[in-house]
């Protein structure tokens, strides 16, 4: 089911051509992106890649140069923050260490914005904001006397007591350690589905990306370089940036070119391609992509084809192995293994590869995987 019949075509948030310069440098080269009511959107990409600047065109914090932002059909460039109804939740909580949880959830609800309801509506709107994020309990509490998780909650919370129509959500994270980043990103996950406001995530964190979107917008130097699913994003890249940004370990890739249906690397290390599988010419250049998890090692079956490479380092993760194999010339590629293989550095391995996993991509960078229907 696609995107648009999943949220029934309703647009939510677009973003048409717009660009973005501070002085000489751009940031956002002509960029357009769509998020439907109730998309979960992640934008992922490397540092300065421009996707905090996107948050803070649509919330209003920074003006685009060109182009326009149209939220929930009326276009808002021109309309105040506050005007725009949507929820900006920051890398920093920004609490105010002086007032309580229910303070701090209540105080949008107590600027000019919300000086239209009464205290009891108020008080209705957070505590069920409070409930959503599991904080009732907590409401007398100052900041000062709560985990980085329940600080970060807090933070939410103030966002969801406005009602908005979207939440804007900059690397908020970042700032937890692993297990309560991890604990964080399941709470997240399940309130998106209870409120199912429209959210765009930032986040350098492809993990993130991966389990809590979906859709990825996958970003570099200013420009979308592909917009898909998780599922998409990984199985089939656009282009070589996004092959080698999404899946841990990286793809590896060996440089070369074209030869009798077979890809032959700068070092002679010849591979067979499926038949019809790549649109590229006799003697092109080109470079091979293949997933560490793609790698395997057993007989070679039917569709598969082998290469042997010296173990030259091991890493253990616990329930896998990282293996790096050196083949021939300074060509090598990292595979994954179970642990239940008794590898050791030195030895020689014969490892199969699925030839319906290979990508290949163009000297300019774009893949030439042909599309397949469905």
């Amino acid at each position: 089911m696609s995107t648009a019949d999943r949220f029934a075509d309703a647009v939510c948030i677009e973003i048409v051509n717009i660009s973005k310069s501070f002085g000489a440098t751009e940031v956002l080269k002509s960029l357009s992106l769509t998020a439907f009511r109730g998309e979960f959107v992640a934008l992922l990409g490397p540092s300065g890649c421009g996707k905090s600047t996107i948050l803070r065109i649509i919330a209003g914090i920074e003006t685009c140069d060109e182009g326009e932002i149209v939220i929930e059909g009326q276009v808002a460039n021109y309309l105040r923050p506050s005007a725009r109804n949507v929820a900006m939740v920051f890398q920093s909580y920004a609490l105010y260490p002086h007032l309580t949880v229910r303070e701090n959830i209540a105080f949008p609800l107590t600027t000019r914005q919300g000086r239209g309801l009464d205290r009891a509506t108020i008080s209705v709107r957070v505590s069920q904001a409070a409930e959503l994020v599991d904080l009732s309990d907590k409401l007398e509490h100052l900041p000062s006397q709560l985990s980085g998780g329940q600080r970060q909650r807090v933070a939410l919370a103030r966002s969801i007591v406005r009602h908005p129509v979207a939440f804007l959500m900059d690397e908020p994270l970042s700032n937890l350690d692993a297990l309560l980043r991890h604990e964080m990103r399941r709470s997240l996950i399940d309130l998106h589905r209870r409120v199912g406001r429209t959210t765009l995530y930032v986040t350098h964190d492809q993990f993130e990306a991966m389990t809590m979107a979906d859709r990825i917008v996958v970003m570099d130097h200013g420009r979308i370089q592909q917009v898909g699913s998780p599922h998409e994003v990984f199985e089939q890249p656009a282009n070589r940036f996004v092959a080698g940004f999404i899946g841990l370990p990286s793809m590896n890739m060996l440089e070369g070119r074209i030869e009798s249906g077979r890809f032959v690397s700068r070092q002679g290390l010849r591979i067979p391609l499926a038949a019809g599988a790549f649109s590229a010419d006799e003697g092109e250049p080109v470079a091979l992509g293949l997933r560490p998890t793609d790698l395997s090692i057993g007989p070679v079956r039917e569709g598969e084809a082998a290469i042997v490479g010296q173990a030259s380092r091991i890493e253990y993760g616990g329930t896998d192995i990282f293996v790096d194999l050196t083949l021939s010339g300074s060509d090598g590629v990292r595979m994954r293994v179970a642990t239940e293989n008794a590898i050791r550095t030195g030895e020689k391995i014969e490892a199969r590869i699925r030839l319906r996993a290979l990508h290949l991509f163009a000297a300019d960078g774009r893949s030439l995987r042909v599309p397949t229907g469905g």
